[in-house]
C-alpha cells in the first residue's frame, strides 16, 4: 500500500513538498510541486493527550466549484474552468491537507467566512482564543471546498450538515454529495479531511511534540497488549509508537461514528516491525465489528505531525484501497 502525494503549494515555498510515510520501506511518489500565485494566505475525541504530553500517481484535482467574491486585493490564482465532477474511485480514499500557517491573509480567510453557514458561524465565534477560531474557520472551509470537488454543481456554501446519534458530522445535503463520506480532524498546525465514495472513513492528526509521558496516558486508555509492546521499546522509540496507537484509535472509533461508546481499551491494533504497512486489529466481539472490514494506514507529514487513516473495505474489494494525500489551499488550489 502505498500513499501518494499530489503538492499543492504557495509560490512562495519551495518547489517540492515530501510527504513522509511512517516507514521507509513505503515506496512513496512525489508529484511536482504545481505554483499558484502567491497569498499568505467528528465525532467527539477521545481526551487528547496532555498538551505538554506529547498503483500510479493520481493526477491533481481541479479546483473546487466556487460562487464566493474573494476580494480584489487580494492575489488570485490562475482561471480554471469549474469541474462539473471530480473522480473519485471507488477503491480510492483522498486524504486533503491543509497548513493553517499557510491560511493567514485576511482577504481569504473573509472568504472562507462567507463559506459558513449560521450555526458554523456561531461555533466559531464561540472560541475564546484567536487561535482556535482560525483552525474551526479553516476546518469548515477545508470541507466544503473539498466536497466541492466530488460533486460540481455544488458550490461550497451550499453544503448543508447533520450530526448521527453519537455527534459524527454527516451531509444532509444537497443530494448530490449521498454518496460521499468524510472525516475531518485538525490539531496545532495542521488541518485534515479525508473523503471517500460509498464507505465509512476516519481520520486523525496529532503533533509530534504531544507524546510526552506516553506512558501515562497508554495506561490509561490503551488496550494491555498495546500498554506491553509500548513498554517492551527502548524509551526513545516509545513517543513515535505511542502517536500511532493514539492516532490509530482515534481514526477507528470516528469512522465507527460511535464515539467514546467504543471503549479505547476493548480493542488493539497489532504492528509488525518486520511489516512497518501491515496494522492488524483485534476486536472485542461485544462491539459488534469484524477485524476484516477496515483497512489502516499511517504516515508522518513533514516531520511535524502523525496521522492515520481507517478505510472500510467491502466484500466485494480484490485489492488494498489506495490513500492518495494531497496538500491544498481552499478556494486558491
Amino acid at each position: 500500500m502505498r500513499f501518494e502525494l499530489t503538492a499543492f503549494s504557495l509560490a512562495r515555498r519551495r518547489s517540492t513538498t515530501e510527504l513522509r510515510p511512517q516507514s521507509d520501506n513505503n515506496d512513496t511518489e512525489r508529484a511536482p510541486m504545481r505554483q499558484v500565485p502567491s497569498a499568505r494566505p467528528d465525532t467527539r475525541r477521545s481526551p487528547t493527550p496532555p498538551a505538554d504530553a506529547r498503483a500510479p500517481l493520481a493526477p491533481a484535482l481541479p479546483p473546487p466549484a466556487c460562487r464566493c467574491t474573494i476580494p480584489t486585493s487580494m492575489p488570485m490564482p490562475t482561471p480554471m474552468p469549474v469541474p462539473s465532477a471530480n473522480p473519485l474511485p471507488d477503491d480510492e480514499a483522498h486524504l486533503w491537507i491543509a497548513r493553517l500557517d499557510d491560511l493567514r491573509d485576511p482577504a481569504l480567510l473573509a472568504a472562507y467566512a462567507d463559506l459558513l453557514a449560521d450555526d458554523e458561524a456561531e461555533a466559531c465565534a464561540r472560541y475564546r482564543l484567536p487561535e482556535r477560531r482560525h483552525e474551526h474557520l479553516v476546518t469548515r472551509a477545508l470541507v466544503r471546498t473539498v466536497l466541492s470537488r466530488y460533486a460540481g454543481d455544488v458550490p461550497p456554501r451550499a453544503w448543508r450538515f447533520t450530526a448521527n446519534a453519537y455527534g459524527r458530522p454527516e451531509i444532509a445535503g444537497p443530494a448530490a454529495g449521498g454518496a460521499l463520506r468524510f472525516n475531518l480532524s485538525n490539531t496545532r498546525g495542521l488541518v485534515v479531511c479525508l473523503v471517500a465514495r460509498g464507505r465509512e472513513v476516519g481520520v486523525d492528526v496529532e503533533a509530534v511534540d504531544r507524546a510526552a509521558r506516553c506512558l501515562d496516558v497508554a495506561d490509561h486508555y490503551f488496550a494491555p497488549p498495546e500498554v506491553a509492546a509500548l513498554r517492551a521499546l527502548p524509551p526513545a522509540a516509545q513517543p513515535e509508537r505511542f502517536l500511532t496507537y493514539w492516532t490509530l484509535k482515534e481514526s477507528y472509533i470516528k469512522a465507527r461514528g460511535m464515539g467514546l461508546s467504543l471503549p479505547l481499551e476493548r480493542f488493539a491494533f497489532v504492528l509488525d516491525p518486520a511489516r512497518p504497512d501491515s496494522i492488524a486489529i483485534e476486536i472485542d466481539p461485544a462491539l459488534g465489528d469484524h477485524p476484516d472490514r477496515w483497512q489502516f494506514r499511517t504516515l508522518r507529514y513533514r516531520h511535524s505531525h502523525t496521522i492515520a487513516t481507517a478505510v472500510e473495505r467491502r466484500s466485494d474489494d480484490r485489492a488494498p484501497i489506495r490513500v492518495v494525500a494531497r496538500e491544498t489551499v481552499p478556494l486558491v488550489g
